[in-house]
């Protein structure tokens, strides 16, 4: 008896995340943190320790490294030092820590190669996702990319992933 094998499907569009899934953000985001904490007379945390604070975005990444190393942020401040690490972090000075994980352009090629389009859905700011984008070289991959700042509500609302889509 023969069996009909199933023909694989191929998506039209892939979206993606970008902290922990594309690039690994550990070091420039805990450099960054501890560029803040520094001008707050905090001690430095260690980048294994940011990384296991980060996830929904920068405001909650400040949050938690305050906490850690002393008096939480006041509600009060929380704003301004929230600013204050984006302008850290996008600092043309600076140099950026953040790269692609093995093998990420070379699938991201491929995809591109089947002609799927592309997009990141991620809770990082809009400015400092495409300047982590146009510095890994991963900028050309991708159609469609909004931050949080740029999205109808954050993740993990599927607002934000349906955006890109739409985009």
């Amino acid at each position: 008896m023969l069996r009909k094998v199933a023909k694989p499907m191929r998506p039209d569009a892939i979206v993606f995340d970008l902290d922990g899934t594309l690039i690994d953000s550990a070091a420039d985001l805990s450099n960054t943190l501890n560029l803040l904490l520094t001008e707050h007379n905090r001690p430095h945390l260690s980048v294994e320790s940011v990384r296991g604070m980060i996830g929904d975005g920068v405001g909650a990444l400040v949050r938690r490294g305050f906490a850690a190393t002393g008096e939480p942020v006041a509600l009060t401040d929380h704003a301004l030092l929230t600013q204050r690490f984006l302008e850290l972090y996008i600092d043309p000075r600076r140099d950026h820590l953040a790269h692609p994980y093995p093998g990420v352009v070379e699938t991201l090629q491929a995809f591109a190669d089947l002609g799927i389009a592309m997009g990141v859905c991620t809770n990082k700011a809009q400015v400092a996702t495409d300047l982590v984008l146009r510095d890994a070289g991963l900028s050309e991959f991708f159609t469609a990319v909004i931050g949080q700042d740029s999205a109808p509500a954050p993740k993990p609302d599927p607002a934000h992933v349906l955006a890109v889509c739409a985009a």
